[in-house]
């Protein structure tokens, strides 16, 4: 059995605030359509630039990629 990336995904999970009981906010933006052979240094360096334009506080940054198994 074989297992190939049909589609990836980079999502950068930001601190937006916090909520009048003092309880976190937290937003995510998605970049879909990424390249299936990027590697994952790659993926960082780009999210590396994405977080330099955001205003919230990155609290982290991940990867999901869709497999078709064969």
């Amino acid at each position: 059995m074989s297992a190939n990336i049909l589609h990836s995904r980079l999502t950068l999970h930001l601190l937006a605030g916090y909520d009048e009981e003092g309880k976190e906010i937290f937003k995510t933006k998605n970049f879909s359509n990424i390249n299936n052979t990027a590697t994952d240094a790659q993926l960082r360096t780009t999210a590396e630039a994405l977080l330099s334009l955001q205003v919230h506080t990155a609290q982290i940054v991940t990867r999901t990629n869709q497999y078709a198994v064969s």
